[in-house]
């Protein structure tokens, strides 16, 4: 299992999910200056954006409570001291009550901007959590609040909190220099899991202040997206229990009847991918377990993507789904076999809890590592160069054959007529070892530093 992990961390980045097959629920109506703000609180888990919630409409008590409790959770990871319990405050929904309700849970800590027994209203005028609706900015305190007022209320108070104290995560984050050009190099961990949002103050205005954003992928070619999907099933006439043994084809629908909802698929649903394409499903699921939610995962990347797509950012792509596609593809059928029995095998593991074996416990220390800036940890444990060395057919494919790609890219930006900003956002293992993009560019003389504090 420990020379696939750092194949299965590139593959997660290749993944369009089973859900994705089906029609998906339309995204609730957001008014235009919240778009920003209910992006943010997507990423914190506040609200889902699942179709069955107006944010248009007055919030009602269960959905304040449910983001009275995520807020909790978040400031909790900010590890501040607690204060002496408090009486419950009198919560309703109006605007001066969601108000009273966010204050009271962030004064359950002793930050010294929200000061015990203050006014509510005032500490988060100031925090600039509370602006008022429209150019008169009235406080409407009386008047009823919507869900999206709120949500957008307790992402300014999460994100106030945590860029006070510097927190959030800070990325694999390199910067290099060229003919007066600045190109970042972010490394990302392909998951949405172990509160990995938010991203830290200075990396958001990183991204939001970029003049140009490039990925592996454009994720918004829906052309490329669905190419991508049909590459995934075998023809007409052709099945998985065909090209895999019937003991493999057997546990492949049997763990497909055992994949937590939206995932689990019938035997016919199985029958029609590839082994490849099979294991990567099951192989982030895999990874997705345990958290509170399995659906709709927001990767790093896709996070990055709108949010540099809605500052009005140019975005750009190294590659195309499909290429990434024809690289598992082209994997010898042997191989596919393995590759799938090892997916299998770690959703079992997974199962019965066993996040080493299932290789949870290695990408939960990748995200602690990320969070915290720790490139060199994550390179140590990673070991690309050894990998490489053990010449598997996967790691040939998708590190080998991509890295100079990437390096090609980096490079005509940076040598490019400046000055211009940019930040490239790809899978980790592609900044580090012998052949990655940050001793590529290097070699070709560019100043390349890891970026102190995310700067």
């Amino acid at each position: 299992m420990k020379k696939r992990l750092p194949a299965l961390l590139l593959a997660l980045s290749m993944l369009t999910p089973l859900p994705a097959r089906a029609a998906q629920p339309e995204t609730p109506p957001v008014s235009p200056w919240a778009c920003d703000a209910m992006y943010e609180a997507l990423a914190l888990g506040l609200w889902e954006a699942d179709g069955t919630e107006s944010v248009l409409e007055e919030i009602t008590d269960e959905q304040l409570e449910r983001i009275r409790s995520i807020v909790s959770d978040r400031l909790a990871l900010l590890k501040a001291p607690a204060r002496a319990p408090a009486p419950p405050p009198a919560i309703n929904t109006t605007r001066g009550g969601v108000v009273n309700a966010l204050y009271r849970q962030a004064a359950v800590w002793d930050f010294p901007e929200v000061e015990a027994d203050a006014d509510a209203v005032d500490c988060l005028v100031e925090m600039g959590v509370l602006l008022g609706r429209g150019e008169a900015r009235d406080l409407a305190l009386e008047s009823p609040c919507t869900l999206q007022e709120a949500l957008v209320m307790a992402q300014r108070l999460v994100l106030h909190l945590y860029d006070r104290r510097g927190a959030g995560a800070q990325g694999f984050l390199w910067r290099a220099e060229g003919n007066g050009n600045t190109l970042y190099l972010l490394g990302t961990i392909h998951v949405d899991r172990d509160n990995i949002y938010p991203l830290s103050g200075r990396l958001r205005e990183i991204i939001a202040g970029a003049d140009d954003a490039i990925f592996e992928v454009d994720f918004g070619d829906k052309e490329d997206t669905q190419a991508f999907l049909a590459m995934q099933d075998y023809p007409e006439g052709e099945a998985l229990r065909d090209h895999v043994s019937g003991a493999l084809f057997q546990e492949a629908v049997s763990v497909g009847a055992a994949l937590p909802q939206p995932y689990t698929m019938d035997e016919a649903a199985v029958d029609r991918y590839k082994p490849w394409a099979y294991a990567n499903l099951v192989n982030s699921v895999t990874l997705l377990m345990g958290e509170d939610s399995l659906e709709d995962p927001l990767a790093v990347d896709i996070y990055i993507y709108n949010k540099a797509a809605s500052s009005g950012v140019t975005v750009d792509a190294v590659e195309s789904y499909v290429y990434q596609g024809e690289l598992f593809d082209s994997l010898s059928g042997p191989y596919q076999a393995g590759y799938l029995s090892g997916a299998l095998s770690g959703f079992r593991a997974a199962q019965r809890g066993d996040t080493v074996s299932s290789g949870v416990e290695d990408i939960s220390r990748w995200v602690e590592w990320w969070k915290n800036g720790d490139a060199a940890s994550f390179a140590a444990a990673y070991g690309k160069d050894e990998v490489l060395r053990a010449a598997d057919e996967l790691d040939e494919r998708l590190l080998l054959r991509r890295d100079p790609g990437m390096i090609e890219y980096a490079d005509r930006y940076l040598s490019a007529e400046g000055p211009r900003t940019g930040i490239l956002v790809v899978g980790a293992a592609h900044m580090i070892g012998e052949t990655g993009v940050v001793r590529g560019l290097q070699a070709l003389g560019y100043t390349v530093e890891l970026a102190p504090d995310g700067r």
